[in-house]
């Protein structure tokens, strides 16, 4: 925070108008004051003669009849002059004297320090006149020596300002308080490539601001505050909380701007304590903007944490309805699957290529089995176990191409003789040929055509099963492919 005030002398609390001002583009100032009184007293008529005999009283000579006293001579005209210049010359400097301790009425720092450079400016003028009737006075010329340094400070003239209080100090050789003028006009002059730097830098922390790139803004003014030098530095930190906080706003971090920007407003407001009474300064615009966007914040937090208890709500009455739906709660309820539709099996990742194959296979039987083409369901789901008869999902390939058989049923084949064009209309006299013999086990499945092929699907007494495929008045044994 900022620098505690060893003594109350106004450059010690200006140290924080300077500050402000650079942060709002203006140079730095750092100001004292120094006055003196001249040593000679002014001449007043009614009192100041000169004597010319017997004024102490005592008697007359004996001799020589009555005594009567001269009257007494007064000062030439020369003397009146000389006399009424200093009279005047004292009274300029006093009128100097009154301009510099006069009793400042801003009510913030910085209308203050305009008093008060316009009071040191004012006091010049006395203290010129006054040397103009006391050229030979060191008090008159030290104030005036003193007052021009103090004004060359306020307006960043360091060189002018040196010089004059090198002027000060040779009327007053031993004078503190010049001294200490001095010496702070030499560290600013030292220090002017710095300042220029600085200055540089919160010119683009300015820009950022207009560009509401806080991130960068905050950047920035911590590079100034590193290379501050002198008093008042520490104004840097409330305007880097204010940085922070802007930037937490943006990315709906409530807490973090709630924090960052009540420590900046506790800086202003703290400055106000402590100086506000003895030396007028105030940050009304600067509490005010950290407190709406305070306000902004807490709104923000009340919003969200508004819908968050809204959102557990709803997940709240969610759970109340599954609950009140599913008798197993908290367990799922149980997974019903009809017993007449195929089912799948997961795709594992050390699978053989065959069965990745086959549980590929079983996935267009259960396609084919939605779209009702249960003769190629039935199919895809007889390669699928040929390629997989004994892995761990077989007994699902199996269950399906049980499934399969019983929506097909027995069926006759429906195949069409090629000499049927040319059949005459009327019935023909010869006897209908015989069923073909069936040289395998009766337990198959209807005929089923497909692809220009009559086909059926049997099983043996080892519950193997195979396919057979009618060609003309033969049936014969072949493979389910």
């Amino acid at each position: 925070m900022l620098t505690p005030l060893k003594e109350r002398l106004p450059h010690e609390i200006l140290a924080v108008w300077s500050a402000a001002k650079r942060l709002a583009g203006g140079a730095i100032a750092l100001v004292s004051f120094l006055l003196a009184a001249p040593s000679a007293q002014a001449f007043d008529p009614a009192t100041d003669h000169t004597c010319v005999a017997y004024c102490g009283g005592g008697s007359a000579p004996s001799s020589g009849g009555g005594y009567v006293a001269p009257a007494p001579r007064g000062p030439s005209p020369a003397e009146l002059a000389r006399r009424r210049a200093h009279a005047a010359g004292i009274a300029a400097n006093n009128r100097g004297a009154a301009a510099i301790r006069r009793k400042l009425t801003g009510g913030d720092i910085s209308s203050r320090m305009r008093e008060m450079l316009g009071n040191y400016k004012e006091a010049i003028k006395d203290f010129e006149e006054a040397a103009r009737y006391l050229p030979n006075d060191a008090n008159v010329h030290l104030n005036l020596a003193n007052a021009r340094g103090m004004v060359a400070q306020f307006e960043g003239r360091y060189a002018d300002a040196v010089r004059y209080f090198e002027q000060a100090l040779r009327y007053s050789p031993n004078n503190a308080t010049v001294k200490e003028n001095l010496r702070r006009a030499q560290v600013s002059l030292r220090n002017v490539p710095k300042m220029k730097k600085e200055d540089s830098i919160l010119a683009a922390a300015r820009d950022a601001e207009a560009a509401n790139d806080w991130i960068a803004n905050e950047r920035y003014l911590r590079a100034a505050y590193k290379a501050c030098t002198g008093y008042g530095c520490e104004a840097f930190i409330p305007r880097i909380h204010r940085a922070i906080g802007r930037q937490a706003l943006i990315q709906k971090n409530w807490d973090a701007a709630i924090r960052e920007l009540k420590q900046s407003k506790a800086w202003y407001v703290d400055q106000e304590r402590k100086y506000g009474k003895a030396y007028g300064i105030s940050y009304p615009d600067d509490i005010r903007e950290m407190q709406k966007l305070i306000d902004v914040a807490l709104a923000g937090k009340a919003h969200e944490e508004e819908a968050k208890k809204a959102e557990a709500q709803h997940k709240a009455d969610e759970q109340r309805r599954e609950q009140a739906s599913n008798p197993n709660y908290p367990k799922p309820p149980p997974v019903y699957r009809n017993a007449k539709t195929p089912r799948d099996y997961p795709d594992l990742g050390y699978y053989t290529p065959a069965q990745h194959k086959a549980h590929d296979d079983n996935v267009m039987g259960n396609v084919w089995s939605k779209t009702g083409n249960w003769v190629n369901a039935l199919l895809s789901y007889q390669r699928a176990l040929d390629e997989d008869p004994d892995g761990p999902f077989s007994k699902v390939i199996k269950e399906n191409l049980d499934i399969a058989m019983t929506h097909l049923g027995p069926q006759k084949p429906k195949t069409v003789p090629t000499s049927a064009a040319a059949a005459p209309a009327v019935p023909s006299p010869t006897p209908p040929q015989e069923k073909p013999k069936e040289i395998v086990q009766s337990n198959c499945t209807g005929w089923m055509t497909a692809n220009g092929k009559t086909s059926r699907l049997c099983m043996d007494e080892q519950a193997h099963r195979y396919c057979e495929e009618q060609s003309g008045n033969s049936v014969s044994r072949v493979s389910c492919q």
